[in-house]
C-alpha cells in the first residue's frame, strides 16, 4: 500500500531534496514517503498535507529446522548469534536487532534458493571465519566462482552460498 499526496509549492523543493538524499522515490507530482515510526497526517503552514506511511511492524525472519539443539549449535555457536529466547517449539536470536527464529518442524521443504543472507564488508574475510568454524561453501556447475567460492553478479556484487544443518540455502554477499 502506498500513499500518494501533492505538495504545497514551498515544501516541495525541501521534500523532494531529502527525498533523494533517503532514496526515496517521487514523480512530479507525488511522494511516497516511508518511517519507521508511528505516522499521520501532518499540515504544512500552508495548509497542505504531507502523509507519512509507517511499515505494520518490525521485520521477523523466519526458517524452518527439524531439531532446535542442533540449530542452535550453527547458528549461536557457528554464525555467532545470540539467543533471545529458546522453548520447545522454537529458537529466536539477535541479528543486528533483527530477529531470526527458527521454528521446529516435523517435516521440512527445501528450497532450492538463498533462504537468508547477510551482507558483509568484507566477503573475503567472512569466507575464512567460517571456513574456519567448520563451514563449507557450495559450488554450483556452470556457474564461474573464485577462490572464495563467490560468484560475480554483473554488477560486482559478490555472492558466495551455504548450507545450514537443515540443508537451507544461506548466503553471504558483499556489493560492489
Amino acid at each position: 500500500m502506498r500513499t500518494t499526496i501533492t505538495l504545497d509549492p514551498d515544501v516541495d523543493a525541501l521534500v523532494r531534496k531529502l527525498m533523494v538524499e533517503r532514496g526515496l522515490s517521487f514523480n512530479r507530482s507525488t511522494v511516497i514517503v516511508m518511517s519507521a515510526h508511528p505516522g499521520d497526517l501532518r499540515r504544512t503552514r500552508n495548509g497542505g498535507t504531507i502523509a507519512v506511511m509507517t511499515p505494520p511492524g518490525r521485520l521477523v525472519a523466519f526458517a524452518a529446522t527439524r531439531d532446535l539443539d542442533r540449530a542452535e549449535r550453527f547458528y549461536g555457536g557457528v554464525l555467532g548469534l545470540d539467543i533471545l529466547t529458546k522453548n520447545p517449539h522454537a529458537i529466536a536470536f539477535d541479528n543486528e536487532g533483527t530477529e531470526l527464529r527458527l521454528t521446529l518442524v516435523a517435516t521440512k521443504a527445501q528450497a532450492p534458493y538463498t533462504v537468508l543472507g547477510w551482507s558483509v564488508d568484507d566477503l573475503t574475510a567472512r569466507v575464512a571465519e567460517l571456513r574456519d568454524r567448520g563451514v563449507s561453501f557450495t559450488r554450483y556447475p556452470g556457474m564461474e566462482q573464485d577462490a572464495d567460492d563467490a560468484w560475480t553478479a554483473p554488477d560486482g556484487t559478490r555472492v558466495a552460498w551455504f548450507t545450514d544443518p537443515d540443508g537451507s540455502v544461506l548466503s553471504l554477499h558483499e556489493t560492489a
